[in-house]
């Protein structure tokens, strides 16, 4: 609806906009379009890049994580806090390589949900940033995830705080194509088929029954959940695996597996 004025003494209406010049359709590739969109997020980009994190309710985290790995922490009362972690920026860098690798993976599975232990002074630092390679020097040359939590929460990839309390990141990761890496690695290598030299996605320890993957690109991981658990031994862990047998997966009597030695 557009504005008008109206002149009582001639009893006359005028438009607004009758002197204004014709509107001019701009395209959308055009330099003029994108300067105004690019004005236009910068004054709202504060806003959207804001981090998020948001305490989910036990009774939900339960219901969420029972069908994994992490239900150890569930059903041995270790289980302190889940977060959720909500960063729009790292999520669309993620977006955006999780696009790049669907054109050229081979692998049916491009993206896995898996577990990175960490120390209580890293949680921040991949909150905001995400997963730095810098970070993980000493688990290899990447950053690495295992394909189930009870090796994340050992000493040597989650030590506990002050407290007792542990620090577990539940993650998806782009895994993409992957084969057999060794800790001399700081890339992934390249693929020996195609005319176009292209690097694997991850590597991992075993091809055929991987569990750990390590990726060398940042943007290949997005933190989705913080859980913080209580640290426990493998005493309380056997006493109870004894009580509930249904849990025998990931708690049995045979020691905790170890890191695998190519980290």
């Amino acid at each position: 609806k557009r504005a008008h004025l109206i002149d009582q003494q001639r009893k006359r209406e005028y438009s607004l906009l009758s002197n204004l010049p014709d509107a001019t359709k701009i395209t959308e590739d055009s330099e003029e379009f994108q300067y105004v969109v690019t004005n236009f997020y910068s004054t709202i980009y504060e806003h959207h890049s804001k981090i998020r994190i948001i305490q989910v309710n036990m009774a939900a985290a339960a219901q969420q994580f029972t069908q994994s790995s992490i239900d150890v922490c569930l059903h041995h009362g270790c289980l302190l806090q889940v977060e959720r972690l909500m960063n729009r920026l790292l999520y669309n860098q993620y977006k955006l390589k999780k696009a790049s690798i669907l054109q050229q993976s081979t692998h049916p599975v491009v993206e896995r949900t898996l577990y990175h232990g960490t120390s209580e002074g890293s949680v921040t630092e991949i909150c905001v940033h995400g997963f730095n390679r810098s970070f993980c020097g000493k688990n290899g040359q990447g950053v690495y995830f295992a394909v189930n939590s009870s090796l994340s929460v050992q000493d040597q990839y989650s030590p506990p705080n002050a407290d007792r309390h542990k620090f577990i990141f539940v993650s998806k990761v782009l895994t993409g194509d992957f084969t057999k890496g060794c800790h001399s690695m700081k890339t992934a290598p390249l693929k020996e088929t195609g005319a176009i030299p292209l690097r694997y996605d991850s590597v991992t320890d075993d091809i055929k029954k991987p569990t750990i993957f390590v990726i060398f690109n940042d943007t290949q991981a997005f933190p989705e959940y913080l859980i913080t658990c209580q640290r426990i031994s493998l005493q309380r862990l056997r006493y109870h695996s004894t009580r509930c047998p249904s849990l025998s997966s990931p708690v049995s009597s045979a020691p905790s597996p170890a890191a695998p030695q190519w980290l």
